[in-house]
């Protein structure tokens, strides 16, 4: 369902407003103990200039290692009617796909593929898909027409000079995000229209599964008082100091700190860091 202007400004106000004021604290366990990390809060929203990079970043390791073991094809769907207004062509987009992959499932019921929205700088979308099989360019061509949809185009090689090689996961993945790093595809920019449309970045078939690499820590706690997230390694030195064991090791990054057992930076008092006076170079609200 279409979205509101005002819920637009109110995850704007509520959500990218408050992206970093806060630390996120996350643990893991190993065979020494655990291990914790504490970094900014981040929003996560595509709508937030801190955040949007780092989205991106984190969309393409994951494309990489979830890409790795198919052969893809690029296919680029665009749409004829330049008539209507961008909000109204950006609505329609699922159902015309949702109609389109239909049809070339009932013919190929097994396909795996991963689809993005490019937005141009007028507003108006087309659609780059990668597929991992063999598929008849007037095929698609006639299930996508079928739909109402205008130009097709397939690459399943990539052209350098007067060579040609197949492409691979890194190429299908850097053609899916190399798109939606363009500025106009900058949903910030695009806002309301973007926001009201309800349009996902990115979706993929249910066969093909996006891997995830960072579900080793679990979520512990967020809080905006340092001190608080800092006290898990406090009381993780006074267990040591009481069993006379080996006390935990910190080690601190550009934007988080990881402290527990195992790392090679030995423990530092806190009044000897940046960190007790302004922890993660952040200043608290």
């Amino acid at each position: 369902m279409p979205r509101s202007l005002g819920s637009f400004q109110s995850h704007l106000d509520k959500t990218v407003a408050n992206c970093s004021t806060s630390f996120l604290v996350l643990r893991r366990s190993t065979i020494f103990g655990d291990e914790f990390m504490v970094t900014h809060h981040m929003c996560k929203s595509n709508y937030c200039k801190l955040c949007r990079p780092k989205n991106l970043i984190a969309l393409r390791k994951v494309l990489y290692e979830s890409l790795n073991y198919h052969r893809w094809r690029m296919i680029d769907l665009t749409f004829p009617d330049h008539s209507v207004d961008p909000l109204t062509a950006l609505q329609s987009i699922y159902k015309t796909f949702k109609q389109f992959i239909q049809k070339v499932r009932y013919k190929y019921p097994d396909i795996a593929f991963v689809r993005t929205i490019e937005i141009h700088q007028s507003g108006f979308p087309h659609l780059h898909m990668i597929v991992d099989k063999y598929i008849p360019v007037a095929f698609i061509q006639k299930c996508w027409h079928d739909q109402g949809g205008g130009h097709v185009s397939i690459h399943a090689k990539k052209s350098h000079g007067k060579k040609s090689y197949s492409f691979s996961h890194k190429d299908a993945a850097h053609y899916l995000t190399d798109e939606i790093e363009k500025a106009s595809q900058d949903p910030h920019k695009l806002g309301s229209v973007f926001w009201q449309a309800g349009c996902k970045t990115i979706t993929h078939s249910k066969n093909l599964k996006l891997l995830q690499s960072d579900k080793e820590w679990s979520f512990v706690s967020v809080t905006r008082d340092y001190t608080q997230a800092y006290s898990h390694f406090q009381y993780m030195q006074m267990q040591a100091a009481w069993s006379n064991s080996t006390p935990p090791s910190i080690h601190f990054g550009h934007d988080t700190v990881k402290f527990g057992f195992g790392f090679s930076h030995q423990p530092k008092l806190l009044e000897e860091n940046s960190y007790g006076k302004n922890p993660l170079n952040i200043t608290q609200g």
